[in-house]
């Protein structure tokens, strides 16, 4: 009796997700696809690796977001968030991004986490100039924008921290940003933002 009390009792204050069938009886959102744990040490395996099970589970979505996207000639703008830092959100908006430019598409990531910017180092890339450094008027889009040694890939790193990220967001500059990166032609535009679950940046 002991041993089975405890672990119906550890059950009961289980707060973690084993699978997606726990997702699906506490929401109603649907699930586009689950993304395994990245054992290589690349940080774009849709592109190192094609053939390998993460691949595969990048190219899963890739086709699922068929399903829920409008078949438009407009840009397609996807936010991908997390609850706290470390969940590997940059990472699988860097490989969502990849991946969708593997078949023809043309695609702009950009880093909208202003406070902890990791795309720049993903990618091995400068984060002098990027975003932060548009939205106050130093550089033109065409400056920051950095065409990726994936092709049909390019990328606007965050730049540098700024003293006031939440309000960057908030101007009316970065609105004209999404409007003129829209202009582009790209197919498109996925934003590495903040974890939702911290900051408010995300929502703004």
């Amino acid at each position: 009796f002991i041993p089975c009390a405890i672990i119906i009792l550890l059950n009961y204050f289980d707060y973690t997700i084993k699978d997606k069938t726990d997702i699906e009886s506490k929401s109603s959102l649907p699930i586009i696809g689950t993304i395994l744990h990245n054992k290589h040490s690349d940080k774009v395996p849709v592109k190192t690796k094609p053939k390998s099970s993460i691949a595969e589970s990048f190219r899963a979505i890739r086709s699922n977001l068929a399903y829920f996207l409008k078949h438009n000639d407009n840009t397609n703008i996807i936010a991908l968030t997390s609850t706290i830092s470390g969940e590997g959100k940059s990472f699988c908006a860097l490989n969502l991004a990849a991946i969708l430019s593997l078949i023809n598409k043309k695609v702009l990531i950009i880093g909208l986490d202003l406070r902890k910017p990791r795309l720049a180092e993903m990618l091995n890339m400068s984060n002098n100039i990027g975003v932060t450094t548009h939205l106050i008027g130093r550089d033109s889009l065409d400056d920051i924008i950095v065409h990726s040694d994936i092709q049909n890939l390019d990328v606007i790193v965050a730049g540098p921290i700024p003293p006031n990220p939440a309000e960057l967001i908030e101007s009316p500059e970065f609105n004209d940003f999404i409007n003129n990166c829209k202009q582009r032609g790209y197919d498109y535009i996925i934003l590495d933002t903040p974890p939702i679950g911290l900051v408010a940046d995300t929502i703004a």
